[in-house]
């Protein structure tokens, strides 16, 4: 996670959902059953085993950052990894946001000249994330795997950020990691979806000027976007938006191409970089359909559902942030939205309950704690508070009138 920018004007919309109808969505997906065990996007919902499900859980998202797969570490990251997941499990959650790779420190394995070659030193990483799948399904909760992390500075592995400029390299990593792995765990219904990467703003090149409103960056200037590339870092680290969403929509390319019915997202660090709102004067969606397939060129390289993070900025959020908003249709997606990390330390004060009743009553697709695991920082709530709104969610939420 990392803040932004309190923005101090905006519009407050209410908007009434219209009730889903399976006449409207495409022939094959009617062809596919509603009653299977994956995890399946309908309209903006979610459905398994042939009910809706909102899913709420909570951020893993590791142990040992960077080092909890592969290379023979799982065996003591585990016993930590399963305390965080019974917590969940024990609070009523059905959901965990569980992070890879993050900048390249452990897995992949890289070779001298940067291009990927295996999983690990130790080929270990798909098995271990076999075994934490099997764990995650005794337990029924969904498992959402994040590989990258743009929301820190990459201090120990550079080559990470030679994927966003090199075409080889990074079709090395989809060719020798991605793809392999993808085969591997598609048969496991533990398996919620894939998210390439954690707030890939970090890295943006913010207040960059282009002819295409997909890769302008100058709604971003000022707003906390791209306050990792750092001169000391050198100019590598200031990536253009169109490299980004290069990044994303190979990797999610390959994912469909290797698993069709997979489910792929981004971390969005905030709605600014992700609504649909007010003409691309104030937000814009970087990563729609439209704009990771101009960037990348690869037609299977499209999101299947949006997901959003929100935090206060000097004790107020953005005005347009999920929990000002009316409603999640505000922001004219057309496809589920979650909430992937909030706190009710970071918020106008509000209890976690709240927080939950909120997300869930206001048309998102899910919402998820920051952070389930024993990792504390500036915007973690404690596990107390987590297991809180888990088990509100779990003992029945009641939705009052959405309109003021």
């Amino acid at each position: 996670m990392y803040t932004y920018i309190f923005l101090a004007s905006t519009v407050l919309v209410c908007v009434v959902k219209a009730q889903i109808s399976i006449s409207k969505y495409p022939a094959a997906f009617q062809k596919q059953p509603l009653s299977s065990p994956f995890l399946k996007v309908v309209g903006e919902k979610f459905v398994k085993d042939g009910q809706t499900i909102f899913l709420a859980g909570s951020n893993v998202p590791w142990h040992w950052y960077g080092y909890d797969f592969g290379n023979g570490n799982y065996v003591g990251s585990k016993p930590h990894l399963m305390n965080y997941l019974d917590r969940v499990k024990n609070a009523g959650g059905n959901t965990v946001r569980m992070w890879l790779h993050m900048d390249g420190r452990a897995t992949p394995k890289f070779n001298n000249w940067g291009l990927v070659i295996d999983t690990d030193n130790t080929q270990r990483l798909i098995p271990d994330l076999i075994d934490f799948l099997n764990e995650a399904r005794t337990r029924n909760l969904l498992v959402f795997i994040v590989l990258w992390n743009g929301a820190a500075v990459p201090t120990t592995e550079t080559k990470y950020i030679d994927l966003f400029w090199d075409d080889t390299k990074l079709q090395s990593y989809i060719d020798k990691v991605l793809s392999p792995m993808v085969q591997s765990l598609k048969t496991i219904t533990s398996l919620g979806g894939w998210e390439i990467m954690n707030e890939p703003e970090g890295f943006v090149y913010e207040g960059k000027t282009h002819s295409s409103t997909c890769f302008d960056t100058n709604l971003l200037k000022n707003t906390g976007a791209g306050q990792f590339w750092t001169p000391s870092h050198g100019t590598k680290l200031w990536i253009p938006m169109q490299n980004l969403q290069k990044f994303i929509n190979w990797q999610t390319d390959a994912i469909h191409n290797e698993d069709p019915k997979a489910l792929v997202t981004v971390g969005a660090w905030s709605e600014l970089s992700l609504a649909n709102m007010f003409s691309d004067k104030y937000t814009k969606n970087y990563y729609s359909d439209c704009c990771l397939v101009q960037a990348g060129g690869r037609s299977n390289g499209k999101l299947d559902f949006y997901q959003v993070h929100t935090y206060t900025h000097n004790g107020k959020y953005n005005l347009m942030a999920p929990f000002k908003v009316l409603n999640a249709a505000v922001y004219n997606l057309g496809k589920p939205l979650v909430i992937g990390e909030f706190s009710a330390k970071l918020s106008e004060w509000q209890s976690i309950t709240k927080q939950m009743q909120w997300a869930y009553c206001r048309g998102f697709s899910g919402a998820w704690t920051w952070l389930i695991g024993n990792h504390i920082d500036s915007a973690s709530d404690t596990v107390a508070t987590q297991k809180l709104g888990l088990q509100y969610y779990s003992n029945g939420i009641t939705c009052p009138n959405m309109c003021p």
